[in-house]
């Protein structure tokens, strides 16, 4: 039997209801945003594995399948040498109409690029000869697949997909992003700053406090290069938008590397994307989502299209580092490199070393800028390591501390940290005194209904643990 022909009325009407069906789940999805901001992080880690689709596309294939890892047409899969399962039902996306023009040498007028135009015009054009520009005249609706819906195996994924990043690329990865923000007017310089300060970022400047680890410091990078490429130093916005717009485009830079965001920058997002959305709908404005996503997602493409290819080339030369990849492909675990870590109680990051001396450093570092609580570990079992992170530090986990005599900094670091919890340290006051001081404020301010005799003794305890 003969298919049925549409006419073209009613394939424009067909065209203008996937479209308004398009519109109405983009405007479902901003809304349940709204209602629960949280989930934006969930759609930012969706989004930086499609940065070759639009911001409208994105969510299009996120509110039909947010299970979506890697998709394409069926001309794309075909091409890959996959098909599409029987049964099996695509996405519906918008694809740009796209109209091509080009404009003689000596002419104003422009004039249409297609298949009537005359051969020694198209030649002109594709070779460079005269002025060409491309027209959005409308949207077509066009169809998507996950690899999820082929016949690929789950073995072939990572030949489209690629491997990912791991921590032990951090230090490769932050590399490459400090050059790649210099030569986009934003040099990136270390030092040491205050116990609460990651970094900065200014006109023509980015700080990185040094006594972060690799993953700390990129995921920082990320953020305060969202700050710079969006022009929060010049532009006119409101603190709102900034810290929504560098949050925004922070995490989906992390997300492709690999780092996992905490709870706490998820919620610091959706505070200050809820605080925008309110900003603009009291001044009158639309607060459509794809358009507030535009800039960051073109930005974010800007950096990933140019960086992965050299990030790429870089972990391939690094022979530990492929043989880790090969390893992975076996199924193995590979050895983990870390000899020691550092765990910020104040946020909750984790930092791990690979390098003796930098793990030492930063140990040496984060006392000097009264960082008196952190929880450094030793991992690798090196016993001079041991004894050099226990010269360094009061707070060191999974060992035994030697019965020895507190050395100065150890000293400096103990009162330091009393001071901070509020206790009045007199030179009269041996360590142990002060330690247990310092465990019965600690235990104080977590169980404030005990009583005076109970929480000394308690105290006492706590502060013997300290040294021991």
């Amino acid at each position: 039997m003969a298919g049925y022909e549409y006419s073209p009325q009613q394939r424009e009407e067909y065209r203008r209801q996937q479209i308004a069906a398009a519109d109405e789940r983009i405007r479902k999805l901003a809304e349940s945003w709204q209602t629960d901001p949280a989930q934006i992080a969930g759609y930012l880690r969706f989004q930086q594995q499609f940065y070759q689709y639009s911001p409208r596309n994105a969510m299009l294939i996120y509110a039909q399948n947010p299970q979506a890892h890697y998709c394409g047409s069926f001309a794309f899969f075909k091409s890959k040498g996959y098909s599409i399962r029987k049964g099996e039902h695509g996405m519906r996306i918008l694809s740009p109409m796209i109209y091509e023009e080009y404009r003689l040498p000596g002419t104003t007028g422009w004039r249409p690029l297609n298949r009537s135009t005359p051969p020694e015009d198209r030649r002109l054009a594709q070779a460079g000869g005269c002025d060409t520009r491309e027209r959005v005249t409308g949207y077509a609706v066009g169809t998507v697949f996950d690899i999820a819906q082929t016949t690929c195996p789950i073995e072939d994924y990572p030949k489209l997909m690629g491997y990912g990043y791991h921590s032990r690329h951090h230090a490769v990865i932050y590399g490459k992003l400090c050059r790649w923000a210099s030569d986009h007017g934003f040099p990136v310089t270390e030092k040491v700053m205050g116990a609460d300060f990651r970094g900065a970022c200014g006109r023509s400047y980015i700080e990185i406090n040094q006594i972060m680890g690799d993953t700390q410091k990129l995921d920082t990078l990320c953020h305060e290069l969202g700050h710079g490429l969006l022009g929060h130093a010049l532009a006119d916005k409101t603190g709102a938008q900034k810290e929504f717009e560098a949050d925004a485009f922070s995490i989906l830079l992390s997300e492709k590397f690999g780092i996992e965001i905490p709870d706490a920058r998820k919620d610091h997002l959706a505070a200050h994307y809820k605080a925008y959305v309110r900003e603009l709908t009291e001044a009158g404005q639309d607060p459509d989502i794809a358009r507030i996503m535009q800039p960051i997602h073109q930005r974010f493409t800007t950096v990933i299209k140019k960086l992965i290819p050299e990030i790429d080339a870089a972990i391939e030369q690094l022979p530990e580092l492929a043989e880790a990849e090969t390893a992975a492909m076996e199924k193995t675990l590979p050895e983990d490199p870390t000899v020691g870590t550092i765990r910020y109680p104040d946020t909750g990051e984790i930092c791990r070393y690979t390098d003796p001396d930098t793990f030492i450093r930063a140990i040496r570092d984060a006392y000097d800028v009264g960082l008196y609580t952190i929880e450094a570990e030793v991992t690798g079992g090196d016993p001079e390591l041991q004894k050099r992170a226990f010269a360094e530090g009061l707070n060191i986990c999974g060992l035994e501390r030697p019965n020895e005599e507190l050395t100065e900094r150890q000293h400096t670091a103990l009162t330091g940290m009393a001071e901070k919890l509020g206790c009045s340290v007199g030179p009269e006051m041996t360590d142990r005194q002060i330690a247990a001081a310092a465990g019965e404020r600690l235990l104080r301010r977590a169980c404030p209904d005990l009583s005076d005799e109970l929480c000394g003794t308690a105290g006492s305890l706590i502060g013997a643990r300290l040294l021991d």
